[in-house]
């Protein structure tokens, strides 16, 4: 998932990857964090099985803004056809 994603480099999350976790929780009020301390991930199941609660009430161009903040464009089509 592209919301985990890091600079391999350095061990930090890149700026862009922290802007698309925080418009996932715009969106549907879901954190990808499992702790307060936000230093430690949801499993993706549970990610998603949370965000599949909200998605139905999104908006057709909200639900497109967060497939692409979750996935990337690539993946976007691959998760939209699944």
């Amino acid at each position: 998932m592209r919301i985990r994603g890091m600079n391999e480099e350095t061990g930090k999350t890149d700026a862009q990857v922290k802007k698309a976790m925080q418009s996932v929780k715009d969106l549907t009020g879901v954190s990808v964090f499992s702790d307060e301390a936000k230093n430690q991930y949801k499993s993706t199941y549970d990610l998603l099985k949370q965000i599949a609660e909200i998605y139905p009430k999104l908006s057709d161009a909200k639900q497109a803004h967060l497939l692409e903040d979750l996935a990337g464009n690539f993946s976007l089509y691959v998760q939209k056809c699944a």
